[in-house]
């Protein structure tokens, strides 16, 4: 009885403390040190100045971001990335959390020995998966918004276990998926915990009146708006005109697009490619696109990226199914309602990934995997036990399952290290420094348009460089960013209709942001080739240097790594088509061709 105390005791206090720190150590070694390409720029930016992130806004993400900026230790980038590390090893603590209190559901004789032991190795072996681990390293919001999916299948177990003492969780649980709500649109998906749980408290003794439960609807609904009220930031901040204003949800028309997705919800959904419209054909052909990574996603969490032969993932996904039902099936005796809130919870999910088509959907994935991984550890413990001969009983025996995840974490260091990532950083330092002062910067795209903006609102360099994305040409809330004219005289516009194509788009940049400047100012460009070339047919274009080392594109081209574009040009008047102008038109349409 004392030695089933002890493992008891050491269960629920020393193991959740080395759940969080033995993975946020680990985060803390392999984490970006500075920029990291990819949405981080932006939101490391949007958090420094309170600013407005994209669509959907992520109101709580930059207010919580904002006060790691002001930690007295690195860079302002490594600072946000460390809310990434911290929530992700929060996640973990919250597995362990949940592992423990399905492991003790168990009633046999070694239930309450070894079950700390066994929700260690299953949180641990999740914090050091390759999808974690690797969104615990940069600047992201799915990290984040791991800990209130776990929070709520933590809290909702709690509730459906004793729905009779639930009552004061349940609103706390009301609370949280509000709160989840203003972080990210996800939190939609685990509406079926919330509903199973309110139900199992209503139809509980204590509410058997209309009146009662009438009252705790109320109750409920307060604590829901209660959590929504960081959607408050949105309207007040961008009314106060911040520096990075996107989509100046300033309006309730506006506030509205904003928290519905933008453009992102209006061009990406049941769409194979952006913009296009929805066929029966597009959309399967997305569908087996969209599967396909998903099992290649979900077999790579435990084996990084090394090639395997098809069978084999094959045979290791067929695997994780079988372990996945094995463990619903298990959860299902132990309580049956919470299995039917989690299957529905994935079936939204996976109604997400496979309808949604932003080009970031890959990161969506994680989610996911934090749904069907507590399911998966119970299913994996299941059938080993049943293949053991007798219980995990004894010291040295009680530690063996700690031997996955410690091979996890030696497996995948190497792979998810990125202290010594410095791309982003180089290119950083050579984006504005060669400009002449008071230049126009043309920018297309995130990375560069993110890197400019971090620049010049966090660093504080070159705020004298006009910077105009080139990927806002046709919002009217992009017009505000600009005085027109500002106070050098240099005048930018957007155009009220979008173009329907590229021709049609070179031709309203033309008019509306290159001929009011060019023969005032210097204009810069750095873009896609086929932009290069469109307007290499009336402006006489000079390649001036390449702000990435040339080994950087054939690494990323064989990592399948997204760059973004390399060359930066600048771009002169045609007022006489003499040899030379149109010699050096020529050679920056050929740079602009190579480029990858």
């Amino acid at each position: 009885m004392g030695l089933r105390g002890r493992g008891a005791s050491f269960a629920g206090r020393g193991a959740i403390v080395l759940a969080f720190a033995l993975p946020f150590s680990t985060y803390l070694t392999t984490m970006a040190r500075g920029l990291f390409w990819g949405d981080g720029i932006e939101l490391t930016t949007v958090c420094a100045t309170l600013g407005i992130a994209h669509p959907t806004g992520y109101p709580l993400f930059t207010l919580v971001g904002h006060l790691f900026t002001w930690l007295p230790i690195g860079s302002v980038a490594f600072r946000v990335t460390l809310f990434s590390a911290l929530s992700i090893a929060a996640a973990a603590a919250l597995v362990f959390g949940l592992l423990r209190l399905l492991h003790v559901q168990r009633r046999d004789a070694a239930a309450e020995l070894d079950s700390g032991t066994l929700a260690l190795a299953g949180a641990l072996t999740f914090a050091w998966s390759i999808g974690p681990w690797s969104h615990a390293t940069i600047t992201e919001v799915y990290a984040f918004e791991l800990i209130f999916q776990l929070a709520v299948m933590v809290l909702s177990f709690r509730i459906l276990r004793d729905p009779s003492a639930g009552s004061s969780m349940l609103v706390f649980l009301a609370l949280i998926t509000g709160l989840g709500m203003t972080h990210h649109q996800l939190t939609l998906t685990l509406f079926p915990f919330l509903i199973a749980a309110t139900a199992a408290v209503a139809v509980g003794p204590r509410f058997r009146t209309a009146r009662r439960r009438l009252r705790l609807a109320a109750t409920l609904g307060g604590a829901f708006v209660c959590g929504l009220t960081p959607i408050l930031y949105l309207p007040l901040r961008a009314s106060q005109s911040p520096p990075m204003n996107w989509g100046d949800p300033s309006s309730p028309a506006r506030l509205f697009w904003t928290l519905t997705g933008g453009d992102y919800l209006d061009q990406r959904l049941l769409s194979e490619r952006p913009g296009q419209p929805f066929s029966l054909e597009s959309f399967l052909s997305h569908l087996a696109h969209r599967s396909q990574e998903l099992a290649d996603y979900l077999v790579r969490q435990l084996l990084s990226s090394r090639a395997l032969p098809a069978w084999v993932d094959i045979v290791l996904l067929i695997l994780g199914a079988i372990l996945v039902g094995l463990g619903a099936a298990r959860l299902f005796r132990l309580q049956p309602v919470f299995t039917i809130a989690w299957a529905a919870a994935v079936g939204l999910y996976l109604t997400v990934l496979m309808a949604y088509n932003i080009g970031d959907i890959g990161d969506y994935q994680l989610g996911l995997y934090g749904l069907l991984w507590p399911v998966l550890w119970i299913g994996l413990v299941d059938t080993a036990r049943f293949g053991s001969a007798r219980p995990i009983r004894g010291s040295p025996r009680r530690l063996l399952p700690l031997a996955l995840p410690l091979a996890l974490l030696l497996a995948n260091y190497a792979d998810a290290d990125r202290s010594r990532s410095q791309l982003a950083d180089y290119y950083a330092r050579h984006l504005l420094t060669q400009l002449p002062p008071r230049a126009i910067l043309l920018t297309e795209g995130d990375y560069a348009t993110a890197t400019a903006w971090y620049l010049q609102l966090v660093e504080g360099k070159r705020p004298d460089v006009l910077v105009y994305c080139l990927n806002f040409l046709y919002y009217d809330w992009y017009q505000k960013a600009f005085e027109p004219p500002d106070r050098w005289g240099r005048e930018v516009s957007t155009s009220p209709l979008r173009p329907t194509d590229g021709k049609a788009f070179s031709a309203e940049l033309r008019r509306l942001v290159i001929e009011p400047n060019v023969d005032r100012f210097p204009i810069f460009i750095i873009s896609t080739p086929p932009m290069v070339r469109r307007l290499g047919k009336a402006y006489r274009l000079q390649a001036v240097s390449s702000l990435l080392p040339e080994a950087a594109h054939e690494k990323a081209y064989l990592e399948g790594v997204q760059l973004p574009p390399g060359v930066l040009y600048q771009i002169f008047p045609r007022k006489e088509a003499d040899g030379k102008s149109v010699e050096e038109s020529k050679k920056a349409s050929r740079l602009a061709a190579d480029s990858p």
